[in-house]
């Protein structure tokens, strides 16, 4: 009787500790859960990197044929707009694509008044308005080897007449998983081994080689574990490793390959960069720019001296902040790219010249 009765009381304790342990693992993933939907909520107050380098909107497929879709949506990160594309190039306009960062984008500062909207607006204010369509292509924290698979897969599609690339400070800092060349040939294989499976493509584009991983998309989209999975699965993948120069030289002569594929002239217009230590460390960047470009043939748009005729303070952001531009600063480089735009183009069709920047701002 006494056996029974402890073989009772073991049992009851056992159901009980099952009873509780499964309580337990639903509390946790309740919490889980809640927690998952309230940052996805709120996930302004969290800060998550973005592991994609853009992404497709619900209605177009880019990565294939349209389907009959006339527009997408640029997706950008660092500023708080998007850019509604049509694909089609109306007849009599000449189409721009600039591409770029966060400075390109426009961090901090209105949609207006980052340099590819004032550059639109200069052309319409030379040429009248409907001859210049100006496309701000720009991804903040990306580097040219992923802005040159994004141009090849997507932007391409929107046959430009010019493309501006306005690059430095993100190549020259980098630290990630791959080489530029590395990156751009598994990519770009991936893609044609992809074949017809748009999914395939949608994950490669959204995830880059990561996306062929298993579970990846799913840990990475999810708001609470996606930051610790990307960074401890993501460099457990490929080990890091910084981006040589011979790699950026590489991507601007791809870049050079395909401006003269599809017959668009291509400007390199090297990033404005605060003066001091970061000015210095991409330095041999705008070198590197320059010495293609001359060998190349390709415009060169040198905005560097623009450094020494105004102060930083009203040229960038802040003091801590080396790369990013004020309302001004982007003038100053709209300024300097319509005048290579203009005597590419030809000044007999200018209704009129540009006033200096010298009393704006």
């Amino acid at each position: 009787m006494l056996r029974e009765t402890r073989n009772e009381g073991v049992v009851t304790m056992i159901t009980r500790g099952k009873i509780l342990g499964f309580c337990i693992c639903l509390f946790c993933i309740s919490a889980l859960l809640s927690t998952e939907c309230f940052l996805r909520r709120y996930d302004h107050l969290y800060y998550l990197p973005v592991r994609d380098f853009w992404r497709l909107d619900r209605y177009t497929d880019l990565m294939g044929q349209y389907d009959g879709k006339a527009k997408f949506v640029i997706w950008h990160t660092g500023v708080p707009f998007d850019e509604e594309v049509v694909v089609k190039k109306p007849a009599g306009i000449k189409r721009i694509i600039v591409l770029g960062t966060s400075s390109t984008e426009g961090y901090r500062v209105s949609r207006d008044d980052n340099f590819a909207s004032q550059l639109q607006h200069l052309l319409d204010s030379n040429y009248g308005n409907g001859k210049f369509e100006v496309i701000n292509a720009a991804v903040g924290g990306r580097v040219s080897y992923q802005l040159l698979v994004f141009f090849q897969e997507v932007l391409l599609k929107l046959s430009p007449d010019m493309v501006i690339l306005y690059l430095a400070y993100n190549d020259v800092f980098y630290t990630g998983p791959f080489t530029a060349r590395d990156y751009y040939e598994k990519i770009r294989k991936a893609f044609w081994g992809a074949g017809d499976d748009h999914a395939k493509k949608e994950r490669l584009v959204r995830y880059g080689l990561n996306g062929l991983y298993p579970l990846y998309p799913f840990f990475a989209e999810s708001r609470l574990f996606g930051y610790l999975f990307v960074k401890t699965f993501g460099s457990f993948v490929e080990p890091m490793q910084l981006m040589p120069p011979r790699d950026q030289e590489y991507v601007l002569r791809e870049f050079i390959s395909l401006s003269k594929q599809h017959h668009f002239k291509l400007i390199f217009a090297p990033e404005m960069v605060r003066s001091g230590r970061a000015e210095a460390e991409t330095s041999y960047y705008y070198s590197l720019m320059r010495y293609v470009a001359e060998k190349e043939n390709i415009l060169f748009v040198n905005i560097l001296p623009l450094l020494r005729k105004y102060s930083d303070d009203k040229i960038f952001l802040e003091k801590d902040d080396p790369v990013h531009l004020t309302p001004f600063g982007h003038q100053l480089v709209a300024r300097e790219l319509f005048k290579q735009v203009h005597a590419v183009t030809g000044s007999d069709q200018a209704q009129n010249t540009p006033a200096s920047p010298s009393s704006a701002g």
